[in-house]
């Protein structure tokens, strides 16, 4: 976290939620420039136009420098985890394996959604009490749950799977 302008700027992947995460992602890949990415990514995490609008530009690198130093990623694959009394499972096994029918559904979601990390989680971690893990009622139900994980604890496997679709895509394009 940095303070810039009296507002408190998360800086950490280990302290932004799933859903944050995406929003700043969906930012960075857009087609805006370069200052305006940050400055849509310092209204994603909270700061108002007041605040906005008293920076310069020393803050913005700050806030780069310091969200630069934060990003390492955990190498541990969270095989699974309870949340409000429900376990959700990735593998059983001793490593993650993406599932041939993950990554169709994991596919088909990335080319109509916003909420992309949230779903790939959702496609991923299976419910141990349902037996349609593929249905789209249950994986929107753990796509809304899952965006309010914490987004170090998950970024992995994201990073994992998308590195996963672009060899796919990397290959089918020559």
């Amino acid at each position: 976290m940095i303070e810039l302008k009296g507002f408190n700027f998360k800086t950490s992947i280990n302290e932004m939620t799933i859903a944050e995460w995406q929003l700043i992602s969906n930012i960075v890949y857009s087609e805006d420039d370069f200052v305006e990415k940050y400055i849509k990514i310092f209204q994603a995490l909270g700061a108002s136009d007041d605040i906005i609008d008293e920076m310069e530009e020393s803050d913005l690198i700050a806030f780069v420098d310091e969200f630069s130093k934060n990003t390492q990623l955990s190498t541990v694959k969270k095989r699974g985890f309870e949340l409000d009394g429900r376990t959700y499972v990735a593998y059983e096994g001793d490593e993650y394996v993406l599932k041939l029918k993950d990554l169709s559904y994991i596919e088909k979601s990335c080319k109509k959604e916003k909420n992309f990390f949230s779903l790939m989680l959702a496609i991923v971690f299976k419910d141990t009490d349902v037996i349609n893990h593929y249905s789209e009622w249950e994986i929107n139900r753990k796509a809304e749950l899952f965006q309010h994980l914490n987004a170090g604890e998950y970024l992995n496997y994201i990073t994992f799977i998308t590195e996963k679709l672009a060899k796919k895509l990397e290959n089918m394009n020559g």
